[in-house]
């Protein structure tokens, strides 16, 4: 007589030898989901960087970015009404922060005002941490 499929013991070896994989391998995963997070965040600001630049010479108004520990805004200087307008609003993980609070500044020109220039330091608290540099002629990179 021959049978088909196969026993509770064989089901339950190879479920325990399943489970015993997944529990290794979910350190080494958290650890890279942090890093993707940790680099995809450090993308985002520059790219809101950026794209504050372009925006500050598109309206000829000055741009600047406020960052404080847990999230940065970007606000336009409607001298023509006194007053900052707020564009956007980023609040970061509860995982991420940032190293300084400092704000950085655009002008119509589109290059950063005596000041407003820097390092913006990006740090996970798992450990990790990404540069954003903005440089006195404007130039927006990472590292």
């Amino acid at each position: 007589m021959k049978t088909h499929g196969f026993t509770l013991i064989e089901v339950i070896c190879v479920l325990s030898l399943i489970s015993l994989l997944t529990a290794l391998s979910l350190p080494a995963f958290n650890s890279l989901m942090g890093v993707v997070e940790l680099n995809t965040t450090a993308t985002n600001i520059a790219s809101d960087l950026r794209a504050a630049q372009i925006k500050a010479m598109a309206s000829h108004f000055t741009h600047e970015i406020r960052f404080e520990r847990n999230g940065y805004k970007i606000l336009r200087d409607n001298f023509l009404e006194g007053k900052l307008e707020e564009l956007k609003t980023v609040n970061l993980s509860r995982r991420l922060s940032f190293m300084t609070i400092q704000t950085l500044k655009f002008s119509a020109a589109g290059f950063p005002q005596p000041g407003g220039f820097g390092t913006i330091t990006l740090k996970r608290s798992g450990g990790g941490s990404r540069k954003i540099i903005v440089s006195s002629v404007g130039r927006v990179r990472i590292e």
